[in-house]
């Protein structure tokens, strides 16, 4: 298995937005599991994100997922920000 991802995926692994991130892969899930990543789709076991989304979510600053959600809906709930 290589480290480079893979441009024609539009699914991303925890290995692969750590790396990307420059973080470790127990950093990027407990990110995760503290609510401030934004949701995976889940096949059985694993966890895949979408490629554009964490490009997006980096982009604006790695908002927690309440905001995040608040922010791709156009929600001004206060509560979120």
């Amino acid at each position: 298995m290589t480290n480079i991802v893979a441009a024609d995926r539009i699914t991303l692994t925890a290995v692969e937005i750590a790396g990307i991130l420059g973080i470790s892969k127990l950093t990027w899930y407990r990110l995760y599991q503290s609510g401030k990543t934004p949701k995976p789709a889940r096949l059985g076991r694993r966890l895949f994100w979408n490629r554009a989304e964490i490009f997006e979510w980096h982009k604006a600053g790695m908002p927690s997922e309440a905001v995040w959600v608040a922010l791709k809906t156009g929600e001004t709930n206060e509560q979120a920000l």
